[in-house]
C-alpha cells in the first residue's frame, strides 16, 4: 500500500497498518475515550459495493461484538 496513513477514522488516533487483503484494510488505532488500543477494518472502496461483501463483514462485526 502506498497511500498515506489516514491520522484519524472518526474519533480513533490511527497508529499503523496491520493488513491489507482482498477485500479489506486493518489498520491499529487508539480509542482516547476508553483508553485502549482498537483494531478498525474497512472494506476496500472497490469491495465495498458488492452485496456478499457487505453481507459477510456485517456477519462478522456481529461475531466480534
Amino acid at each position: 500500500m502506498t497511500a498515506e496513513l489516514p491520522k484519524t477514522i472518526a474519533r480513533f488516533e490511527v497508529r499503523g497498518l496491520v493488513g491489507l487483503g482482498g477485500s479489506a484494510v486493518i489498520y491499529s488505532a487508539w480509542d482516547a475515550d476508553n483508553h485502549r488500543p482498537v483494531a478498525i477494518k474497512l472494506l476496500r472502496d472497490d469491495r465495498s459495493m458488492r452485496r456478499d461483501s457487505q453481507s459477510r463483514f456485517l456477519r462478522e462485526a456481529k461475531a466480534m461484538a
